[in-house]
């Protein structure tokens, strides 16, 4: 396992380095190894550690759409902004949100959920402040998803 991350790691770190002389080989190979060692030592001192087998990767297929549709209603707002003297200042919304029990499988439906409603542009988490609820920030208001376990 230790030697696929090094080997995933450095190979990332050379793609984006953009060339393959000596210096950045050994750039790769020092880092990726350390970012290897210190990933797996994180996950052995993780008290709540993720389980991926309860990901519904299906959920995440819609947000290439949602993406592009709260795009458009964020650029939409902003037009309206340039030319009113007064724009919109955004609200704070609830999204029901089912929390489930503390198990490494819902910790990891309950932080791709989170990354999922964040990385929408007209929309980011702020907090859980109450069990079964999520406090959202939306520049354009609109209604909450109705899907509890996946709000995406």
């Amino acid at each position: 396992m230790m030697l696929w991350r090094w080997a995933l790691l450095s190979g990332a770190y050379l793609l984006m380095a953009g060339s393959v002389q000596g210096a950045e080989v050994a750039a790769a190979v020092i880092g990726g190894g350390a970012a290897a060692a210190f990933s797996m030592a994180l996950r052995r001192c993780a008290p709540d550690p993720f389980s991926f087998g309860a990901v519904r990767w299906r959920a995440f297929a819609s947000l290439p759409g949602t993406l592009v549709r709260e795009t458009a209603t964020v650029a939409a707002v902003l037009l309206r902004a340039l030319f009113r003297a007064e724009g919109e200042r955004g609200s704070v919304a609830e999204q029901p949100f089912e929390h489930g029990p503390d198990s490494p499988e819902e910790a990891a439906r309950r932080a791709f959920s989170v990354l999922g409603l964040s990385l929408a542009p007209n929309s980011y988490v702020l907090d859980e402040p109450v069990p079964g609820a999520l406090a959202l920030h939306r520049l354009s208001p609109q209604p909450p998803v109705p899907d509890r376990r996946w709000p995406l």
